[in-house]
């Protein structure tokens, strides 16, 4: 089908529909807590698309300005791992460059001790 060629092709093969493309999450040390709270909002159909579509970067959705959040630094790199997670290539993956810049930007993410899923995943969200 030309029509679904010609989709996949202008989201960069990344497929928007669950069941294809999924991956896991390598536990990084201590970021199995994290990796459930990421795979659950990856399996969010609206925000899946959302963010694989790249929609939020010509909403103007990105709050660049608040002093207090990161100016979408996270919330991009959040959006590339899904990219990551659903393109079709890998089984699993190692969220490392997510949590490099999850870390630089929220500091109490980089010790090794377990974090609040719900903070955390409101911290990607800001």
């Amino acid at each position: 089908n030309d029509t679904m060629s010609n989709d996949l092709s202008s989201h960069n093969a990344v497929c928007l529909f669950p069941s294809y493309g999924a991956c896991g999450l390598i536990n990084l040390g201590n970021t199995c807590y994290a990796n459930s709270g990421w795979q659950c909002l990856s399996y969010m159909p609206l925000l899946r698309f959302y963010l694989l579509s790249g929609q939020y970067k010509i909403s103007g959705d990105i709050n660049r300005d608040n002093p207090l959040g990161t100016g979408g630094k996270i919330l991009e790199e959040f959006a590339d791992l899904m990219r990551v997670m659903w393109s079709g290539k890998f089984g699993a993956r190692a969220p490392q460059r997510f949590r490099s810049v999850l870390t630089k930007c929220r500091p109490r993410y980089s010790g090794a001790n377990q974090q609040d899923v719900p903070e955390l995943l409101t911290d990607i969200l800001d």
